[in-house]
């Protein structure tokens, strides 16, 4: 629960810095990174496939998603493990296409969305809805 509630922390500053500039340090993905090597995680071969697939979505919609929101879904594979990035990507897609319908922006920042996506699944996880 402790890694969960550190990496909200994480994903609501790289949020904030995606409004705001629309570009992400690179700080928050070594950040995500040594979390993942504190809490012992094993990276597996569907976490290497999940990163050659998003790496393969990024050069596919290159202008609507950017290399900070690979770093970021790649940084949460690597703590929770690849279903809860997937997860929370699948959720942040459908909360961004959503808002942009509603709010008729082309443009976006979406590390915010994933970040909705991200508690809602921990949430939901951590209740037993999931």
């Amino acid at each position: 629960m402790i890694f969960e509630i550190l990496t909200v922390i994480v994903l609501i500053i790289a949020s904030y810095e995606d409004i705001k500039r629309r570009e992400v340090s690179n700080i928050y993905f070594y950040i995500m990174i040594l979390l993942s090597r504190i809490a012992k995680q094993k990276i597996d071969l569907c976490l290497i496939i999940y990163i050659i697939f998003l790496i393969i979505i990024k050069n596919i919609f290159d202008k609507n998603i950017g290399y900070g929101d690979i770093k970021i879904l790649i940084g949460i594979g690597f703590i929770n493990g690849y279903e809860v990035s997937i997860i929370s990507f699948i959720l942040a897609s459908i909360f961004s296409i959503v808002y942009m319908l509603i709010s008729k922006k082309k443009k976006i920042a979406f590390i915010p969305f994933i970040v909705i996506g991200y508690i809602l699944l921990i949430l939901c996880k951590n209740i037993d809805i999931i």
